[in-house]
């Protein structure tokens, strides 16, 4: 169950207000904060999210809809995601920084 597998990501995961906000939108719960993912470490809390939990893509739509910072991001997940995986690995496995990926973070607010 979807909502099982969001609690026990909360309860034993990093979480910020950006992974926070996919994890209630996924959950159908009503969130008053729809932050999105500031710079690479938000981004791999998000990302974390994902792999724990990979029904949240399914929810990527909805996500999107939560304001036109979302839609960008999650436009550009698949972009975004390769990006960081390429640089830093999950975590930051293979590396503590990821300016590429925090390059284009900026590049897409610019965007908006």
């Amino acid at each position: 169950m979807l909502e099982r597998k969001i609690l026990e990501w909360m309860a034993s995961s990093d979480t910020g207000m950006s992974s926070q906000t996919m994890a209630y939108c996924a959950a159908n719960i009503e969130c008053h904060h729809k932050t999105e993912p500031y710079d690479t470490g938000d981004f791999n809390r998000c990302l974390n999210l994902v792999h724990e939990v990979p029904e949240v893509r399914d929810h990527f739509s909805t996500i999107a809809k939560l304001s036109p910072e979302w839609m960008t991001i999650i436009r550009n997940w698949g972009r975004l995601e390769k990006s960081f995986l390429n640089e830093a690995g999950l975590n930051f496995s293979k590396r503590s920084s990821a300016p590429i990926t925090n390059q284009l973070l900026r590049d897409l607010r610019a965007q908006r």
